[in-house]
């Protein structure tokens, strides 16, 4: 079973009213996500448009983050996002849904 509660699911969605800024945030959250997983626990898939990719004018993109391994996926979401703010990116557009219910 790859899907909770087997596993956990993460689902970051990044949202802004620029397609281009979501776009590249969700290409850093992702690249950094790699990157911040040193033990190779991870499976980040993304990013992607989310299913409503737009949605009250604003372009939504999201990437999911699969594992066994809960402590290690909070580590590297928390370097990511660090690093994202580090780079000068607004951590508002992006929002985290641990075990989403629903992924729209």
């Amino acid at each position: 079973m790859h899907y909770p509660p087997f596993v956990a699911l993460i689902n970051a969605l990044v949202k802004h009213q620029d397609f281009a800024k979501a776009a590249f945030a969700a290409s850093e959250l992702s690249r950094l996500l790699k990157e911040a997983d040193a033990e190779k626990v991870l499976k980040v898939l993304g990013p992607a448009p989310a299913p409503l990719a737009r949605l009250k004018g604003e372009h939504r993109m999201q990437v999911l983050i699969k594992t066994r391994y809960r402590r290690q996926a909070r580590e590297a979401l928390d370097a990511a996002m660090a690093e994202l703010k580090e780079i000068g990116q607004d951590l508002k557009m992006i929002t985290v849904e641990v075990d989403p219910v629903n992924l729209m």
